[in-house]
């Protein structure tokens, strides 16, 4: 587990997976079903006052990486996103909550730039070293969800939510999950390594998004009595 069970703190989790795969619909659920949960968090829909702090703090990576136009660099952009989520889990931390549940948090943020950024060498490299640390040590759980490539390619086209492939081709489509399914494998195994976060694997074309919750929920609860230190 990515922090010291003994001490009484929210279980932080990441619902991971390829787009597709349910992740936003088990975060409602869960949202809305677990008391004391801080569902919803992730690179997105951060505070651009926050944002601003840490655009500031990254400038001198920014620019060793990408120049004088560093920060209209999506990429650059992912990494002020993610430090600022660091720093959003920490602060909800020290919170009553129960568990803190990321969508599109580190997992999907470092595969993302894994993707991305192979071409990017030492200082990058040095950086993603450090997030990949950082994430390793305040993660608790990273629950992979799942479906076959073909039945994600359909729920992206399906889906009212926008996805740049929504009008690709199928070769299109199933090359960018083949290659993000890769970069996701690729960080899960660096961040759970050296007593890093639990996985948690559920294939969502095989159980709902209710059942899903409900198996979670209840292996959660299980492990944190087994915790629970004894009196």
């Amino acid at each position: 587990m990515g922090a010291d069970a003994s001490v009484k703190h929210p279980r932080v989790l990441e619902l991971a997976g390829l787009a597709g795969a349910g992740k936003s619909s088990l975060s409602h659920v869960l949202g809305h079903q677990f008391n004391a949960c801080c569902a919803g968090l992730g690179v997105y829909g951060l505070s651009q006052l926050h944002l601003a702090r840490n655009v500031v703090r990254l400038l001198p990576l920014g620019v060793t990486l990408c120049g004088h136009r560093a920060f209209s660099d999506e990429r650059i952009r992912q990494v002020v996103r993610l430090r600022t989520l660091l720093e959003v889990v920490n602060r909800e931390s020290a919170k009553p909550w129960r568990m803190i549940v990321m969508d599109e948090g580190p997992v999907f943020a470092l595969s993302w730039l894994d993707v991305f950024c192979h071409s990017w060498k030492r200082g990058f490299q040095r950086w993603r070293k450090q997030a990949i640390q950082q994430w390793a040590a305040k993660l608790d759980t990273i629950v992979w969800l799942d479906a076959p490539n073909r039945l994600l390619a359909n729920r992206i086209r399906d889906r009212a939510k926008k996805h740049p492939l929504k009008d690709k081709s199928d070769r299109d489509v199933l090359d960018f999950l083949s290659r993000f399914r890769a970069a996701y494998e690729r960080i899960i195994s660096e961040l759970t390594a050296e007593a890093g976060p639990k996985v948690i694997r559920f294939a969502t074309d095989r159980y709902s998004t209710q059942e899903i919750a409900d198996h979670l929920l209840e292996r959660l609860t299980a492990e944190r009595r087994q915790c629970q230190p004894l009196v």
